[in-house]
């Protein structure tokens, strides 16, 4: 029957294609997938199969988390491709198509998705709604696949950007320094008013800030009116800030902003999102976050620090590759690598 031929070690499911990828996490295309697949030899394997098999989470190169359009792991390429198949009739057709632009791919399933009441967002939907916005906004840093969170291979940026996240697993945000001051980042959130660990960590790779401290401030966005619309107002307030506006003080039209989204992908066109009006939004106050180490990123759960005796800066354990018996019970004194080459 028909398949996907991949001749790379470890491949990712992304809506209805199979991207590849190299066993550091390091992306080969420009489109990445949530969820990984290892594959320790080549073979044909069974769709039903691979949909079955252990899903793990892999984590680009800490010290460059850059995208990368090619595969530089240096991993021999097999001498046969891995072929995920189906042996149904009906598993090996493809979806129908609704929209095949340069920017994205849809079928008539995402279409459905888009304009059902409590349809949720998908990645697919979710990596073409900021490919489209990119053709009318190519001068706007960030939109980009908000899947590349997973494999934490988001761009860092020093200027302005928009960028679509998710969080909890099951919701849609956006993270943007449009309008900001230096070290200030602004999160336009349809439902949560708080912030998670996960985001912060993400919002802190993408700034990448110099500083010692980061500002991350929730704002005033008008509340979703169902338990379905964050995707699509997320894409909402995206292109206002994209557009210059302030979502903060839109109050968009519910009963229509799903019909817009789908004439916007179907005619990969884009335009503001219907609103019925004004409205006033209030002032939140920012918070901050400290940022620790060469890497710049604030302490994660779990994560074991030591202070070098030197500069009194807190260093993660995995960048300095500080030594066990420093987070011993008994005092020890430690000194970073910065500080050991100072003369």
């Amino acid at each position: 029957g028909g398949g996907f031929h991949l001749p790379c070690r470890i491949v990712g499911e992304f809506g209805y294609q199979y991207q590849l990828y190299c066993s550091r996490g390091v992306l080969n295309t420009l489109f990445s997938a949530a969820e990984l697949v290892p594959l320790t030899s080549c073979s044909s394997i069974p769709l039903d199969a691979w949909r079955q098999a252990p899903r793990i989470s892999l984590r680009s190169v800490a010290n460059d988390p850059a995208l990368v359009e090619c595969c530089n792991c240096h991993i021999p390429i097999p001498s046969e491709s891995i072929v995920v198949s189906s042996e149904s009739e009906e598993e090996n057709q493809a979806p129908e198509l609704w929209v095949n632009s340069g920017a994205y791919i849809l079928s008539h399933r995402d279409r459905e998705v888009v304009l059902s009441e409590r349809g949720w967002l998908t990645d697919n939907i979710m990596c073409a709604a900021p490919n489209l916005l990119l053709q009318f906004f190519p001068n706007m840093a960030g939109l980009q696949p908000p899947v590349l969170q997973e494999v934490r291979a988001f761009r860092v940026h020093s200027g302005e950007f928009v960028q679509i996240t998710h969080v909890r697993n099951n919701h849609w945000c956006v993270v943007s320094t449009v309008g900001c001051e230096s070290g200030a980042v602004h999160v336009y959130d349809s439902f949560y008013k708080s912030l998670t660990r996960e985001l912060i960590h993400v919002i802190a790779s993408m700034v990448h800030s110099q500083s010692t401290e980061l500002k991350i401030t929730m704002m005033d966005v008008e509340r979703q009116s169902n338990g379905s619309d964050c995707g699509v107002l997320a894409i909402a307030y995206a292109f206002d800030l994209c557009s210059g506006l302030n979502p903060c003080s839109a109050r968009f039209n519910h009963s229509g902003i799903r019909l817009h989204l789908a004439n916007c992908l179907e005619q990969c066109q884009v335009s503001r999102f219907p609103v019925l009006g004004g409205r006033k939004c209030a002032p939140r106050k920012p918070r901050t976050v400290e940022l620790h180490c060469s890497c710049h990123m604030p302490e994660e759960k779990g994560d074991e620090m030591a202070e070098c005796d030197v500069c009194n800066v807190w260093y993660h354990r995995h960048c300095m590759d500080i030594p066990s018996e420093v987070f011993g019970e008994a005092e020890v004194h430690w000194v970073c690598k910065r500080c050991l080459k100072t003369p």
